[in-house]
């Protein structure tokens, strides 16, 4: 259970301070979400299921964001009392995380079938924007990699 508890701490430092430093320092790459129906060339029922599709991502991202900013400031409140129940703040880690996993899973199954749906040209749009994010991210994560830890 220690380990599982000092695992979960980390992982809720890091996802914060991911996320606060990656809104920090280069909003431009985490505030915009995928892309548009109209980047993706969509119009008609499959531009406006998109959409929804698109603003339910952010949305999630954004909660998610935001819990693992909060996690991160009880985690710092809770480590400053003599008497830590790391036990129960592991639980509550535990519970953000699969409430996220399923809400996220969800979301990924809905954005398949929409796939599914499409023509071919407009999957063959929709795989090159994911590539295209997949690169982004890349980069990014080569980026932080790269930070001096003595920062």
């Amino acid at each position: 259970m220690k380990t599982t508890t000092i695992r979960n701490l980390a992982i809720a430092g890091t996802l914060a301070g991911a996320a606060f430093a990656a809104s920090a320092a280069t909003p431009h790459l985490f505030r915009a979400g995928p892309p548009t129906a109209d980047e993706l060339g969509l119009s008609g029922t499959a531009a406006t299921e998109w959409s929804e599709l698109r603003e339910e991502t952010i949305d999630l991202r954004d909660a998610a964001r935001a819990t693992a900013l909060d996690e991160f400031d009880k985690l710092r409140a809770l480590l400053a009392t003599d008497a830590p129940d790391l036990d129960a703040y592991d639980r509550e880690i535990e519970q953000a995380i699969d409430r996220h996993l399923a809400a996220a899973r969800a979301l990924r199954q809905r954005k398949v079938e929409f796939y599914d749906g499409l023509a071919p040209d407009q999957q063959a749009k929709l795989r090159a924007a994911v590539r295209d994010r997949m690169d982004r991210i890349a980069r990014f994560r080569s980026a932080l990699l790269d930070i001096d830890p003595a920062f």
